[in-house]
Formats: C-alpha cells, structure tokens, sequence
C-alpha cells in the first residue's frame, strides 16, 4: 500500500494498493516530486519470467496510476531489486536502476510521458548511479559505489545517458547557482567546492541553511552564525534528500542575481537594467526581500496611518476554515506570512524560465512563464496566490535602487494586502474606507495602491482633485 497521512486532522486520508500483476522483486525509495505526485519505483515478475519496472503515480487525494517503464525479458524470478527515483523538475520524475541484462538504466516518466536511455558502464561500478541533486540545467549529481577503492564516487550525468564527470569519495550535497556543486569528501569530512566541470575549487563551511537564507550550527544547541549564503541552483532539488523535506520535491527558490557595473558583466546580464557605478549587486531575492521587509520596518509600520486605515477598511481575513480572523494590527501574523513567502526578481534568466505553476506548486494551473505573467498583470510586482503562502514576482531590477527607490511601499503592498490579507486590488479600490482617506483609481493597473501607501495612505499622487499629494512621503 501507498498510504497517505492528514497532517491536519489526523488518521489514513487514502491507502493505494500497489498495482502489480504478478509477484514484486523488490521497491525503490518513495518520494514526493516536482508535479507534487508522490512516485514510488518497484519491479515485478509477469507472464512467467518477464520483469517489468513500473512506478506508482500517487496523488494527495488518494488517486493512483501505474506507469510501465521497462520491460525485462527472460532472467528469471530472483529476491530482490532497487530503483533509485529523484524530482524531473516538475515534469516527474528520473528513475536509476541496474537492468538485469541490459547494464545501468536511466529513465525519464510522468505524466507528459518519457523514455529510456543507457548509461556507460563507469570503471569498476558495482551499484546503479544513485542521483541526489539536480542542478538547473536539467542535468544530475549522483553516486556509485566503486569496487576498487570500496568508497563512493561522484558522478555528473544527464536523462540521455551522458556521463559529463566523476570524481573520487565525494558525496554531492548541494547544487549551486553557477551549475557546480558542494560536496563532502569520504575521508576528511571537508566540504568542497566543485565547479560544473567537476573540478575542485576550493573549500568551505557546511551549516544548515533555513528556507529563509539563514545560517545555523549545532554545537551542544542550535545557534545561527554569520556566513556567506551559498546560492542554490535553481532546482526542485537542489539540496540531497530534496529541498527542506527529505524525500520532497518542492518550489525552487530564486537563489542568485548579479547586476552589471559599468558595463562590465559579473553574472548574468541585464539589458534594461541601467548600470550601476560603485559595485556588484549580487543577490538572492529573498534575502533582498526580508532584508527591506525587517522587524524594524515593520515596527515602524504599525505606528502608522496606512496600519489604522487598513485596520479599519480590510474585510476579515479568511484563516484557512469556517472561521475568519481578525486584522493583525501588531503585524506578528504578517511577519509569519512573510517567512512563508518565496521572492523571485524574473531578472534572473535560470527564475525567467520557471513557470506560474511550478511556483505554486500546482495550486495555480498557469503554464505561462513567470516574465509573462508578470507583464500580463502591467505592475512591478505581483501575488498569484492570494491569502496564502506562496509567490510574489518581481520586474528585472526591483532591487536597484535606481530603478525601484521605495521598493517597502510596494512590497507591504503585496505581502500584506495579498498573500496575507487574501485582498485583490479590485476589492482595495472598491472599499468607500480606503476612498475616504485618498485612494484614487487611475483604471491603469494596481500601481496607485503602491503610490497611494507611499503617501501613508493619505493621498494619491497623480489625482487631479489632490494636486498638492507629495510622492514617497510616508517615513515606514
């Protein structure tokens, strides 16, 4: 059986029998991938001794399909098999496994189909490549046991059989931005820098990495230190054993950014970005987005008028269920949201090609890639979940200041009034509350609730019946 749990209300939610015609020789590792099906490998005997590897496709309402992948013919029934299954992006899932007569397999499947491709058979390989990360371009990072030195290798292969490199009793741990590797080396337990060809370059330190970007160590009690972020791959598993849940494909996270500097290039170039004249700006968003959205701005904020006027004009905010809740004035049920949140600035040309649903996990069916919807939406930034953890896009540039000075009026604006409030822009512009006290509707698009907050919720620049109202005013 595939059995899953309800987290919230206890007890089974569904039991699947695996479906297998015949006698099973043995499973591979149950996981939850990138489309948010759970996928659990397995081989089973039919029709005398034709092996068939399959998958079980299991989704969170208990609804289960098999999908045949390879067909071994005549080895005979022996105990005993292991498939190895990680995350194929958010198109399901890559499956490693020895074939019994046809040498090291590799295949891709789910539900827009896949397919099967060989691997070379590596020196002195005694197990199936076991993969543990995949890094942005598609490609993956696994392990194998090598006969020789009886220690594991490192290996960097793709979905159609390529072996790219390997390198000695490494153990790869995370996938980085710039397409290289963290590892831990066999024998030292040093963590070790690879770049994307696979040579070492350099070392570094190996805390634990919260899904907010902070840094912790474990010595006697959990303590956060002060380190260089490493930037992850942009990846729905870019960390072993998956993102922040072992055995979980879940959301890639805008890792890194690097803007230009007088036309000299250190990442990723952008074109409309206007060049800047003191340093690099590299970033990853949601750091940027947390380090302007700080307990401190939030402290200010909720001495503000902005703060009494929402206070005063929001409707209940749904909590999940039956009941609703009230506005959170303090701004403590706000902050919580906002650790909830993933920024993505769609600059980032690895971020530009993710789509609306993989972001959202599903929860919004949206093929369109994240620089479309954002344009299709005409505003700097936007929230495709409402009232609940999830995204807030970002145009190329938010976080320069020449481009956006007063990114907060804008940020509040979406983590506030949307992911936490559940408010569409419509209904803001609709509240007699929020008219009262200066909003004004241009008809062009949300940026006027922006400019409207930047004003402390007074006035809207631009209205011609408040000729007077200041831009930028409000000291938040």
């Amino acid at each position: 059986m595939v059995v899953g749990l309800d987290s919230v209300a206890g007890g089974m939610k569904f039991a699947v029998p695996v479906e297998a015609p015949g006698i099973i020789q043995g499973y591979g590792n149950l996981i939850v991938a990138g489309d948010g099906y759970a996928y659990l490998p397995y081989k089973y005997f039919s029709d005398g001794p034709t092996g068939i590897v399959a998958l079980m496709r299991v989704g969170s309402g208990g609804d289960a399909s098999m999908i045949t992948v390879f067909a071994e013919f005549p080895t005979g029934v022996e105990e005993g098999w292991t498939g190895y299954a990680i995350t194929n992006a958010d198109q399901g899932v890559l499956l490693s496994w020895e074939s019994d007569y046809a040498g090291y397999l590799v295949a891709t499947a789910g539900a827009g189909g896949g397919g099967v491709a060989s691997l070379p058979a590596l020196p002195y390989q005694g197990t199936p490549i076991q993969p543990m990360l995949q890094a942005q371009d598609g490609s993956y990072v696994g392990t194998y046991y090598d006969l020789q030195t009886s220690k594991y290798d490192m290996v960097a292969f793709d979905a159609e059989g390529g072996v790219r490199w390997t390198v000695e009793n490494e153990y790869p741990q995370i996938a980085l931005a710039d397409g290289g590797v963290i590892a831990i080396d066999g024998d030292t337990g040093d963590a070790i820098t690879f770049d994307q060809n696979g040579n070492a370059t350099g070392m570094t330190a190996m805390p634990t990495q919260s899904w907010t970007g902070n840094e912790y160590v474990a010595s006697g009690s959990v303590n956060q230190v002060a380190l260089n972020p490493y930037f992850l791959g942009v990846s729905f598993w870019a960390q072993a054993g998956g993102q922040y849940s072992p055995g979980v494909g879940f959301i890639p996270i805008d890792s890194i950014t690097t803007y230009a500097v007088n036309g000299n290039a250190f990442g990723p170039v952008i074109p409309s970005l206007p060049a800047l004249t003191h340093t690099t700006r590299p970033h990853d968003a949601n750091t940027s987005a947390n380090g302007i959205l700080s307990k401190t701005r939030w402290k200010s904020f909720r001495q503000s008028n902005c703060n009494a006027v929402f206070a005063k004009g929001l409707p209940p905010i749904w909590g999940g269920g039956p009941t609703y809740l009230t506005y959170d004035s303090t701004m403590k049920d706000v902050q919580q949201r906002q650790s909830q949140l993933n920024f993505y600035d769609t600059g980032n040309p690895d971020v530009a090609n993710l789509t609306v649903s993989a972001v959202t996990a599903g929860l919004v069916n949206n093929p369109a890639k994240l620089p479309q919807y954002l344009s299709a939406s005409k505003a700097v930034a936007a929230t495709p979940l409402f009232g609940r953890p999830g995204p807030i896009l970002l145009e190329p540039g938010f976080f320069n200041p020449q481009t956006v000075p007063y990114p907060q009026f804008i940020l509040i604006h979406e983590v506030l009034l949307h992911a936490y409030a559940g408010v569409s822009d419509d209904a803001v512009y609709s509240s007699p509350v929020f008219a009262q006290n200066g909003l004004w509707n241009d008809g062009k698009g949300s940026t006027n609730i922006s400019t409207w907050m930047g004003t402390d919720c007074k006035c809207t620049p631009g209205n011609p019946n408040a000729p007077a109202c200041q831009p930028d005013t409000a000291k938040w």
